[in-house]
């Protein structure tokens, strides 16, 4: 196979529109590969960084709600329970500054946050992040030191004891470390 081809079992797996985004850092064949499974690794490394609880994928926990609305009534713990992470995000907006933030939401940070704009401004920034590495789509392209710096900047302003145990499971600095020796093949990627 010439290194400039994908590689035949890459085009049999994966569609065209989700190869194209490795090329241009690495050309399209066996190197477009492996920066595709190492964005694999990362991704997945990130979305453990944002779950230090080990919360369930939001799917699960509907399916559980839709059965408890079946015996009994609905509580506020349930309608919680399916809020998006898009509509918390919306809340930090100046949109709702007046109705929500000034009066109570600001009291849902135990620590001193600054603005809410650059609250509401970080909460974009993961939000994107978030649903990039939700969608497959390639990351390695960001800049995701700075990502997973404000992740953990979040996750303190939100509370510090569980941010506190998400930085020691964390895996995203040693991955985003072995990227430069995963892309060229001298290690293989971990998922």
């Amino acid at each position: 196979m010439n290194t400039g081809e994908r590689p035949t079992w890459m085009l049999r797996s994966l569609s065209e529109p989700r190869l194209e985004p490795h090329a241009p850092a690495t050309g399209a064949g066996e190197e477009a590969a492996r920066l595709h499974r190492w964005n694999i690794e990362v991704s997945a490394a990130f979305y453990g960084a944002a779950l230090p609880g080990g919360h369930a994928p939001q799917r699960p926990a509907r399916r559980k709600c839709e059965r408890r609305i079946r015996h009994r009534q609905v509580t506020a713990d349930d309608v919680v329970a399916e809020l998006s992470f898009g509509f918390w995000v919306k809340l930090l907006s100046g949109r709702h500054a007046r109705t929500f933030w000034v009066p109570a939401l600001h009291r849902a940070f135990p620590s001193d946050i600054g603005r809410r704009d650059d609250l509401h401004r970080r909460f974009v920034t993961m939000m994107r992040l978030r649903n990039r590495i939700s969608h497959h789509e390639p990351i390695h392209h960001r800049h995701l030191e700075a990502g997973h710096a404000t992740l953990h900047h979040l996750l303190a302003c939100l509370d510090a004891e569980p941010a506190a145990q998400a930085l020691r499971l964390d895996r995203v600095p040693a991955v985003l470390k072995q990227r430069q020796d995963t892309c060229p093949g001298l290690r293989p990627p971990r998922f």
